[in-house]
C-alpha cells in the first residue's frame, strides 16, 4: 500500500511465489535477471509511507459473512483511517491490528511501514 498525503492506494504489483518454492521461480525466466523474485518500482514522494504485509494481516479483514475474501477495501479503508488521523505512522500497527473484524487469526501476521523524512530545501 502507498499513502502520500492521508490517500491510501494499493499497488498493482507482480506478487511472487512463496518463499522456499524455487521450482515456481524457474518457470518464470524473466524473474531470473531479478535474483528469482519480481521486482515492483514505486516513487515514494516526501512524508509518503510504504505499507508491505504478509497475507496473515489481510486474513484479519477477511470478510468471513461472504466466504472469506481478501478485504483489500477495507485494509486500505484502515490505513486511510490510520493515515488521515492524529497518530503518528508507528500507531498504525496497533490500531489495524486492534481494529480488525477478525480477531482469531491463526496465520502469521508481518507489517513494515517505509516512511520517507520531508523534501530537503537546498
Amino acid at each position: 500500500l502507498l499513502c502520500t498525503h492521508g490517500k491510501t492506494t494499493y499497488l498493482d504489483v507482480e506478487v511472487g511465489p512463496p518463499l522456499g518454492m524455487e521450482s515456481v521461480v524457474r518457470m518464470r525466466p524473466g524473474w531470473i535477471r531479478t535474483g528469482g523474485w519480481p521486482q515492483t518500482h514505486a516513487l515514494l514522494e516526501p512524508e509518503s509511507s510504504l505499507i508491505v504485509y504478509t497475507d496473515g494481516l489481510l486474513d484479519a479483514f477477511a470478510n468471513t459473512a461472504d466466504g472469506g475474501s481478501l478485504g483489500i477495501e477495507e485494509f486500505v479503508a484502515a490505513v486511510d483511517g490510520c493515515a488521515s488521523g492524529e497518530g503518528t505512522v508507528a500507531s498504525w500497527i496497533p490500531a489495524l491490528l486492534n481494529g480488525a473484524p477478525n480477531q482469531s487469526v491463526v496465520d502469521d501476521t508481518a507489517v513494515v511501514v517505509i516512511t520517507t523524512g520531508p523534501s530537503s530545501t537546498r
